[in-house]
């Protein structure tokens, strides 16, 4: 079932004292003294989510990626809340055009940046292929995803008065490089060549490190979430035994069979009660170039029906309309298509990561298919196939 996310929760110190017999809990929220127009910040998330300047919001926007830590910008304008949930969320607009958080950055002295690119490179070391940018300031950057159209992504430097020349690579996933100005554009050698990307700094040298298309199942190693579980049982069923959550891990039990047979490295993760970030930052750390997560879905029109498939990033919805496409023709059922919907566990961008919705629970004539085991394996098999094709 679709989940709806919950809030950043903002950090709070807890004062406990034992008074009458009974324990008595006072909760300051973490203080942000307010930063203001100009001033110098440095980034101190290892990843800093950033988000629209435009709105409001603490949902990241998925044209927006992170910034690595040491990121250096200057503020534009002041502090920006909002209240929701009995929380107030503290945010800051940055010279480059991004908003982060109050928590993922600190004040520094302030400075004159003045970023020279003197070098690029491009090496390949396992799965990965490492473009390294020789900067002299860690400057803050935008990243514009045009994996599915135009077959680039672009990183838009602030600050940067000098840029190396065009380079042409045989790297296996870049064809050549481009500037124009501060903007350095990354082309494809070929289609569905990005699979996620990080940055992260060494010393001076920017390291965007870039997940490879495997190139078969056999070099794939991929990771299957279990949709809820633990005291979350998910959407209901007419049999109170089996909720959405039962058959979620019968079809991820399915399929890790299914993807190993084929010769795939899987892990499977969920079904208890760890949140989805925990879980997403769990299979992140594993390395997986893939990630699916399993769900049943559910409606207030009890006529609903049919398979959806979500994702979050651009580059993934090629991955998410192969595959709602090949389960629904599979169940022989209707196709609701891929779908952008931001759920924590699909907000990577260091991998591909879809969530399927195989089913309604709330459609009767669904949900007497779901609770089957012979059907349970068909939608396993439909979705191996899937990702099958997508290398």
């Amino acid at each position: 079932m679709r989940i709806h996310i919950g809030l950043l929760g903002a950090a709070k110190k807890i004062a406990a004292a034992a008074l009458s017999g009974f324990l008595l809990l006072t909760v300051f929220p973490q203080a942000h003294a307010a930063l203001g127009d100009g001033s110098m910040v440095e980034i101190t998330a290892e990843q800093a989510r950033t988000y629209s300047p435009n709105n409001r919001s603490n949902r990241p926007n998925p044209a927006f990626y992170p910034l690595p830590k040491g990121t250096k910008d200057r503020i534009t304008g002041g502090r920006v809340s909002f209240r929701t949930g009995g929380v107030t969320h503290y945010f800051y607009n940055l010279a480059s055009g991004v908003r982060v958080s109050a928590d993922d950055i600190r004040e520094i002295p302030r400075q004159n940046l003045r970023n020279e690119i003197s070098r690029l490179r491009m090496s390949r070391r396992g799965s990965f292929i490492y473009v390294t940018l020789s900067m002299s300031d860690r400057v803050s950057y935008k990243v514009t995803n045009r994996s599915e159209t135009e077959n680039t992504i672009q990183f838009h430097f602030a600050n940067t008065v000098s840029t190396p020349g065009n380079q042409r690579f045989d790297s296996g996933i870049f064809s050549r490089t481009v500037w124009d100005g501060s903007t350095l554009t990354l082309h494809f050698a070929k289609d569905n060549a990005f699979w996620g990307y990080t940055a992260y700094y060494e010393g001076d040298n920017l390291i965007l490190k870039f997940r490879q298309n495997p190139g078969s199942i056999e070099n794939a190693r991929i990771a299957i979430e279990v949709g809820h579980g633990g005291k979350d049982r998910g959407a209901p069923g007419r049999n109170p035994e089996l909720h959405e959550t039962d058959i979620n891990r019968l079809i991820a039990r399915d399929l890790a069979r299914e993807l190993r047979e084929r010769g795939a490295t899987v892990a499977l993760v969920g079904g208890n009660d760890t949140g989805p970030n925990q879980r997403r930052d769990r299979v992140e750390a594993w390395g997986a170039d893939l990630l699916i997560s399993i769900h049943c879905n559910s409606a207030v029109n009890r006529n609903a029906a049919g398979t959806e498939v979500y994702f979050f990033t651009a580059f993934n919805h090629s991955l998410a309309a192969n595959l709602s496409r090949g389960v629904s023709r599979a169940l022989e059922t209707g196709n609701r298509g891929a779908k952008r919907g931001f759920f924590n566990i699909t907000t990577s961008t260091q991998m591909r990561s879809v969530m399927v919705e195989s089913g309604f629970m709330s459609n009767q004539g669904e949900y007497a298919k779901l609770i089957q085991r012979g059907y349970q394996r068909r939608i396993a098999r439909s979705i191996a196939d899937g990702i099958e094709r997508d290398f």
